[in-house]
């Protein structure tokens, strides 16, 4: 982990700077932000470089009992292997969940699943928007996807945005450009530029 903060009540991340993280068979993290009783925020314009033989995480946010925000608006690589790959990620439990990409953003994963900003709560709103460029791919089998955009909550409203370019490709498993999934709530997509999901064999 190149940059991570704890905090009990609250855990907060601002970076304008480089950051880099590389791990050869574990999880290689950009910045992490965590906390149980308050709101996680990372806002980054720094330029990401993540590398890891299994999971690699470019920005996350983590709140139990709060909200996680996380925005990225520099360059961003994030590259694992044989496990996932989530570029700018938000996830709560019992707070609202919050994830965008504004910069430049090229990522994926071998051998198993990228997903290029993923907002995710348990009970609550989640939120996923993409206002910059953005390319995920996935090269493996079947069970390897790609996925640009993802908000899913499990008891609560889902919405995702695209104003720009989001794409996603995989090799061999499902490519998918924008998903909404709200389990207990309403789902809402919109898109006002490109969003591409793709399967390299159906090309």
């Amino acid at each position: 982990i190149a940059l991570e903060v704890f905090g009990q009540t609250g855990a907060s991340v601002t970076s304008t700077g480089s950051i880099s993280a590389t791990s050869a068979t574990g999880t290689a993290t950009g910045i992490l932000a965590q906390t149980v009783y308050g709101n996680a925020t990372i806002d980054s314009s720094s330029g990401l470089s993540i590398t890891s033989g299994y999971n690699a995480v470019g920005l996350s946010a983590i709140s139990t009992n709060g909200d996680a925000s996380a925005s990225g608006s520099g360059f961003t690589q994030v590259i694992g292997h044989g496990g996932i790959s989530h570029v700018i990620e938000a996830y709560s439990v019992n707070g609202n969940a919050t994830a965008s990409n504004n910069g430049f953003n090229l990522s994926g994963a071998y051998n198993g699943r990228a997903i290029g900003v993923p907002a995710t709560r348990d009970n609550g709103t989640a939120s996923a928007s993409n206002n910059g460029y953005m390319q995920i791919i996935a090269k493996g089998d079947s069970s390897n996807y790609a996925t640009a955009i993802l908000a899913k909550t499990y008891n609560g409203d889902a919405s995702a945005s695209n104003s720009d370019t989001a794409q996603a490709y995989s090799s061999h498993g499902v490519g998918i450009g924008m998903k909404v999934d709200a389990a207990g709530g309403d789902a809402l997509a919109t898109n006002t530029g490109l969003v591409v999901g793709q399967n390299f064999l159906l090309a």
